[in-house]
């Protein structure tokens, strides 16, 4: 997941290409993960509203931890699906 700061209108454009589709099916099979701040932004797309907490990192070098939360979804209309292995890396799901 690119960090927004970069990647930001190229997922824009992507997002806006896809914007009429009746759903979405993202293949996150691959994804070696990224930047957190890159899930947040995929989320605002996928996401049915904000506020919504995705992940905390703790930093064992200062004791901090960093939470990350969904903003305000960017096309609350979009229904979405998303396809992940069954041991997806990093910014990807969880295994269960």
């Amino acid at each position: 997941m690119a960090d927004p700061e970069d990647a930001g209108p190229v997922i824009d454009a992507a997002m806006e290409l896809v914007s009429g589709t009746y759903a979405l099916i993202i293949d996150l099979r691959h994804n070696h993960g990224g930047s957190p701040e890159g899930v947040v932004f995929w989320c605002s797309y996928l996401l049915p509203g904000g506020g919504i907490h995705l992940n905390d990192i703790f930093h064992a070098d200062t004791g901090e931890t960093r939470q990350f939360w969904s903003l305000a979804p960017i096309d609350p209309d979009q229904s979405t699906q998303q396809m992940i292995a069954p041991c997806p890396a990093s910014a990807s799901p969880s295994c269960s």
